[in-house]
């Protein structure tokens, strides 16, 4: 159920908002939910926001991840 799922990973991007990494990996399943409705432009606004934090925090694993939604 999208709607369920949407609603959960938006609840968890509120408490996670001083937890940068926490925070970019939600954003890293809301990412690959906006995949499977081919929303591509939240799918790349959200990887917008997401990526950078990511790289920043060094954690290589969910940069990979990440860009490989950019390609689908």
């Amino acid at each position: 159920d999208y709607e369920a799922a949407f609603s959960h990973l938006y609840r968890s991007l509120e408490k996670l908002a001083s937890n940068d990494l926490e925070r970019a990996r939600s954003q890293v399943a809301l990412a690959r939910l906006y995949t499977a409705q081919a929303n591509t432009s939240a799918l790349h606004t959200t990887l917008q926001e997401c990526i950078p934090t990511l790289e920043r925090l060094g954690a290589e694993l969910d940069v990979v991840e990440a860009r490989s939604l950019e390609l689908k």
